[in-house]
């Protein structure tokens, strides 16, 4: 049998002034949204260790690699010297 009851998504936020910008709820929020200075970036392990290697395929191809490494403002040789690991 069909249910008739209408339901309505949760976190509707019907106020429209309310509704302009809504923060999610986010770990190390004050990362992502403002940022780090590259040299606190860089000597940063935890962040060092993501910069380092792509672990989550088999490779990635190199064009890829530079793209996202200028994105994130530092180079293959900013990474050595933070001792960032590199599995290939």
């Amino acid at each position: 049998m069909k249910s008739t009851a209408s339901f309505e998504p949760k976190g509707l936020i019907r106020d429209p002034a309310r509704n302009k910008a809504v923060a999610l709820p986010c770990a190390n929020r004050d990362f992502y949204v403002k940022g780090r200075a590259r040299a606190d970036m860089l000597a940063n392990r935890a962040v060092t260790s993501q910069l380092g290697d792509y672990i989550f395929q088999a490779g990635q191809p190199k064009a890829v690699r530079e793209a996202y490494l200028a994105a994130m403002g530092v180079t293959e040789r900013d990474l050595a010297r933070a001792g960032a690991v590199r599995n290939f």
